[in-house]
């Protein structure tokens, strides 16, 4: 942040910058009729707020005269609330009295909000609150007075004078994209000029260009980040298709780019796969985002600059990290050292994954699964294979990752390493894959090279839905699915043990699991466990 910006966020905490944002607004709202929204309605939510609830992100509160007074019971019902997502979900409910209702919810939220605040006005915050109001205008103005239309339009213009000063600087990340397009939402709205201003067209442009990398992925390397970047941009392009705007050309690049790299992070059960925060989503979200994106690019079968490969066969899916940890710590400061990791799918079940993370966990659980033990990879010593800050980002350099990829009659091959324990511990680990083309032979390496004895864990995280049983010899376990498919794991080179896990990346806040943990000492100057995971009673 530069100390222009430093000045003008000390200016934001005093009731000067009220004066300076001005009040009155437009009469006018070019608005559209319908909008073909990239999230799925709940209809359970709208039928909640018509019986006097808000039941957001997992928590419900009553609708009462202090509503819009009170911070709400966590940060994810606030953000919920106070972005007006549920606006969708309440109109869509297509009953008569919803239209009235979501105008006397936000009539009583400008009661209270009219006047800018920090928390409620929160760049992104502000910016989901407009592209919503915006989205539904012509709903609300349908089945109110003057009175609340001049209202509305006070302060929908005073929130987008806000953006125009703010939405550059104040947040960073997904969170600067969902600001930039509340702004061009909301001029869209109350201009009449039908094209996006330049100065806003050219703010989202270079943030694309510095946010979305090379091959598509979020430089956040989080695939629900991802994902909610790609939902802002498709409403936003939506919106303005249906208002008769010109879309700019970098909106309609992201879109096309980023798309395909939507499907890339999805398993078999059509969700997606957990790496650097997040959870899995629902899979009903991401057909819908994918039918309204109306992208038909391909999922690719690697992502270099983002580092993810994505390995297939039958019906067998590996997705690795392969990337550089905290690769943009401003861009995701909770990104997690999970170098090497690995998650698998087969069919429709997940088998193998990372913890997970959810977003509206709290700081101490956020911490540790950030953690390499908390990913399916290998660990040195206890010790994650970056230095992280529990504040964000990363104390070290970042680490070198090497990868190296071939595919032959159906087989895939697929070798990987990284140097992050190279300065604590004089090692490098090594992580090798095979998949044979029927899908049903996955075999894998992890080496350490260095010349130190240290005991090391390979970790493989199970899915809360299979069971899985040690064997007596405590060189193979048993996974069984819930579909009734049963796996056998072998492995040589180390110990075989059964741990608790923990998994985080369901609807659910957390749910117990178990972990195949493989333990050693390294010995030589290269030491390697090799471990297979094939159907039960399988010949090969």
């Amino acid at each position: 942040m530069t100390l222009r910006h430093k000045l003008f966020r000390n200016l934001m905490r005093t009731p000067v910058y009220n004066a300076i944002l001005g009040s009155g607004g437009q009469k006018k709202v070019r608005a559209p009729s319908t909008i073909n929204f990239p999230w799925p309605q709940d209809l359970s939510v709208a039928n909640a707020i018509m019986q006097g609830r808000f039941a957001l992100a997992g928590v419900t509160c009553a609708i009462d005269d202090n509503i819009w007074k009170i911070d709400g019971p966590t940060e994810a019902w606030f953000e919920a609330a106070h972005g007006f997502f549920w606006l969708n979900d309440l109109i869509s409910l297509q009953h008569p009295d919803t239209p009235g209702k979501a105008a006397f919810l936000i009539d009583k939220w400008i009661d209270q909000h009219l006047d800018y605040s920090i928390k409620v006005w929160r760049s992104d915050f502000t910016g989901r609150r407009v592209i919503n109001w915006a989205c539904f205008a012509t709903q609300l103005f349908e089945v109110s007075g003057p009175s609340f239309q001049d209202r509305f339009c006070e302060s929908i213009s005073k929130q987008i004078r806000h953006l125009k000063r703010a939405a550059q600087f104040d947040r960073d990340g997904a969170a600067r994209i969902t600001a930039l397009v509340g702004l061009i939402a909301g001029e869209t709205v109350l201009s009449n000029d039908g094209e996006v201003s330049g100065r806003s067209a050219k703010a989202l442009k270079l943030e694309l260009e510095r946010q979305v990398l090379a091959d598509g992925v979020h430089g956040s390397r989080s695939p629900e980040a991802h994902l909610n970047v790609l939902c802002d941009l498709i409403l936003l392009r939506e919106l303005l298709v249906n208002t008769g705007v010109t879309v700019p050309e970098s909106l309609f690049n992201a879109i096309d780019r980023m798309t395909p790299i939507l499907r890339f992070f999805r398993h078999g059960d059509g969700a997606l796969s957990q790496f650097n925060g997040g959870g899995e989503t629902s899979k009903d979200l991401i057909d819908r985002v994918l039918e309204v994106a109306a992208s038909n690019g391909k999922a690719p079968i690697r992502a270099p600059h983002a580092g993810f490969e994505r390995l297939a066969a039958g019906d067998m899916t590996v997705i690795l990290d392969t990337g550089t940890p905290c690769l943009f710590p401003s861009l995701n400061p909770f990104g997690h050292a999970g170098s090497l990791s690995m998650e698998l799918s087969v069919g429709t079940e997940r088998l193998i994954v990372n913890c997970g993370c959810r977003l509206n966990l709290n700081s101490d659980w956020r911490w540790a699964c950030r953690f390499t033990a908390a990913h399916s990879t290998l660990v040195v010593a206890e010790t994650n294979s970056c230095e992280l800050i529990k504040e964000g980002g990363a104390r070290k350099a970042p680490v070198i990752v090497d990868t190296d990829r071939g595919e032959a009659d159906g087989n895939c091959w697929f070798s990987a390493s990284h140097d992050g324990y190279m300065s604590r511990f004089g090692h490098t680990h090594r992580r090798r894959l095979y998949i044979g083309k029927s899908g049903l032979d996955l075999r894998g390496e992890d080496t350490l090279t260095g010349d130190k004895n240290l005991p090391f864990k390979i970790h493989f995280h199970l899915h809360p839905d299979v069971d899985v049983l040690l064997r007596q010899n405590r060189t193979s376990a048993l996974i069984r699915t819930k579909s009734g498919s049963a796996w056998r794991f072998r492995t040589s080179g180390g110990a075989l043990n059964l741990e608790d896990s923990v998994y985080l990346g369901g609807r659910a806040f957390a749910k117990r699991s178990q972990q195949i943990v493989v333990t050693g000492k390294t010995l030589d100057a290269a030491t390697t466990i090799k471990w297979a995971l094939q159907p039960e009673n399988l010949t090969l």
